[in-house]
């Protein structure tokens, strides 16, 4: 989560490179493109991040606790994490657009 609240407040410094890419003469579709990009890279770091967690914390639980977590079980927890992470990257990056004044 720590990756996330600065990628909002980064938005704030970068608003100025956004309006001088819009100055130069780079297209919207371009820029919001960039932006996209951008806040994707971090939300998969964050997605990776999360998988790999959970992963080893079933892992764990599973080894000192006895087995209470299925395969089945462990796909839910990835699925929720990705769609989790999935509405937050969107509402990020509908933020961001907003902040450098798209919308």
């Amino acid at each position: 989560m720590f990756i996330n609240s600065n990628i909002n407040v980064g938005f704030f410094y970068n608003k100025e490179r956004y309006c001088i890419l819009r100055k130069i003469g780079a297209e919207n579709k371009m820029i919001q493109k960039a932006l996209c990009q951008r806040v994707g890279i971090f939300f998969f770091m964050l997605i990776l991040l999360e998988i790999i967690h959970s992963v080893f914390g079933i892992w764990f639980s599973n080894n000192f606790l006895g087995n209470i977590i299925s395969g089945f079980n462990l796909w839910i927890v990835i699925a929720t994490i990705v769609f989790l992470v999935g509405i937050y990257f969107l509402a990020t990056y509908l933020e961001s657009k907003r902040i450098i004044g798209f919308e």
